[in-house]
């Protein structure tokens, strides 16, 4: 006899004044077919992590993505996912591959783009193999897309803290 299982399902959710319906999928599929919300100016879809993404590995969890589009204003503030954690002994590469990549910026009038972020990682204090807790920030810049002007000349210089638990 035959037991037969079934794998569960992930929803990925499209937000942000899509009318697009969820789409379900395997954990490890390869989502290659994102929809277009056929919005003018649309840039891409947003992950969690504030990452642009065209295709993405589905994780074991639903995920929601924000439609992101190129719009023009002036900017008000913008803001940048924070980290959780990382587990003792991660390697550096693995934190700097983990941080965001892009700035969700509030613009004038109610709208919002991204900027991209480029980090500074010439210049880290961290040791992979120490088991205490240590917290040490990484800085970075934001850029700010064609068509967004800065008249408040807020700063887009930005530091991100990170965390390293100690080892259990």
């Amino acid at each position: 006899s035959f037991v037969y299982k079934t794998a569960p399902l992930y929803e990925v959710q499209f937000s942000a004044g899509t009318a697009i319906s969820p789409r379900w999928y395997l954990a490890g599929d390869t989502v290659t077919d994102l929809p277009d919300p056929d919005k003018e100016g649309f840039k891409g879809w947003e992950d969690s992590s504030g990452h642009i993404v065209s295709t993405m590995t589905m994780p074991e969890k639903d995920v929601t993505l924000t439609a992101m589009y190129t719009v023009s204003g002036e900017l008000e503030s913008y803001s940048i996912p924070a980290l959780n954690p990382f587990a003792n002994g991660t390697a550096l590469d693995d934190i700097i591959s983990a941080l965001p990549t892009n700035a969700t910026l509030k613009l004038s009038g109610e709208s919002s783009t991204v900027g991209v972020i480029v980090w500074d990682t010439s210049d880290i204090s961290y040791d992979p193999a120490k088991e205490d807790d240590q917290k040490f920030a990484i800085s970075g810049k934001v850029s700010l897309p064609d068509g967004v002007t800065n008249p408040s000349k807020i700063s887009l210089d930005t530091t991100l803290s990170i965390e390293v638990y100690a080892k259990n």
